[in-house]
């Protein structure tokens, strides 16, 4: 039988058996970083002072871009963190806004970047990042802050109030995690049904909407993903088709929306989901009129063992030892989360 053939036992056995896999795969991951945030974020409820932790407005926007720009975390851990921030006053514009920088840029992604593509793409791939988190939150500000203001806490910030409410928004988290991460599985399972091999092996011939459902269907994280596309770039991909495949990819970070639609709504995932595609498309479009036509790839070993190098001392790595139990963790999480809605 075809082996797309859905009607066939062993086909869908296999595909359940791949969905478990992707699923565990992306819970280790996803265990770790999202454990590390909710303890960042509990601690900063504790230490920071109410006048820092309730920041709202443009200047505010500004400075939570950058911030988020800067750091160097997985944005698995900074979506619990800006959460839980959030949830303690933080203004909805700062805390799309930082969350947006965060995910779109790292320092490690930035040389990385700079090291597999040029300077010529890594200008364009910031730009993009830092145009798609500021608009994030200028549009935030607009059309969410009266609606979110309901969702801010105005409960005291002391210790034993905060673990209170650490472990309550941090189960209703962890079950919108799960249900993203079953989510995301699915779609890298049925990914190479659609986008097959050979579209891989003559990546200049892909169009937009296939660099489109490539980046959609891949669970892309920055900067790992970095060398893929570079190499597909170095192969003949449309320059323009970088920043398809980053924003569609981190925009389509199943995980992180469903947080989003599980904590602030709807409106809010759509919205930081939705400008982070507009800016892609239009970033396309730009680099496909200004620098697609005579366009040479840019990579020398070299100089990208240099940059790699120093990128790594500006990532922050798994602890491996500690993926499992943050795992395991997590799902106890979800478990109390689920039970504490019912």
């Amino acid at each position: 039988p075809n082996e797309t053939d859905f009607r066939d036992d062993t086909f869908m056995m296999d595909l359940f058996y791949n969905w478990i896999c992707q699923v565990w795969d992306i819970l280790l991951t996803i265990g770790w970083w999202s454990i590390l945030g909710l303890v960042i974020g509990s601690f900063l409820r504790v230490l920071l002072p109410r006048t820092l932790l309730e920041q709202r407005g443009y200047k505010a926007l500004f400075f939570s871009v950058i911030g988020g720009a800067m750091l160097p975390m997985c944005n698995f851990s900074v979506i619990p963190l800006v959460i839980t921030l959030f949830k303690a006053g933080w203004g909805i514009e700062c805390a799309l806004g930082f969350l947006s920088a965060a995910t779109l840029l790292s320092p490690a992604g930035v040389l990385y970047s700079y090291a597999y593509m040029g300077p010529l793409l890594t200008g364009f791939y910031v730009v993009s990042a830092i145009s798609s988190a500021w608009l994030t939150g200028a549009f935030a500000h607009k059309f969410l802050n009266f609606e979110t203001k309901k969702l801010y806490e105005t409960v005291d910030c002391s210790a034993e109030e905060s673990l209170k409410a650490s472990v309550f928004f941090a189960s209703k988290i962890a079950v919108w995690l799960v249900v993203g991460a079953g989510i995301e599985a699915f779609l890298v399972s049925m990914g190479p049904l659609i986008v097959g091999q050979e579209m891989l092996m003559n990546p200049g011939a892909m169009s937009a909407v296939e660099v489109t459902l490539l980046g959609t269907l891949r669970h892309v994280c920055i900067p790992d993903d970095i060398s893929m596309i570079a190499s597909l770039v170095a192969a003949g991909l449309m320059p323009g088709g970088v920043l398809l495949f980053i924003m569609f990819g981190i925009a389509t970070n199943v995980p992180e929306l469903a947080v989003l639609y599980g904590t602030l709504g709807k409106k809010a995932a759509f919205l930081y989901g939705g400008t982070m595609l507009l800016c892609g498309v239009v970033m396309y479009l730009a680099i496909q009129v200004l620098i697609a036509p005579g366009f040479v790839p840019q990579f020398s070993l070299e100089n990208a063992e240099i940059w790699t190098s120093l990128a790594n001392r500006f990532s922050v790595r798994t602890w491996l030892p500690a993926r499992v139990p943050c795992t395991a963790l997590l799902l106890i999480l979800c478990g109390y989360g689920i039970r504490d809605q019912k």
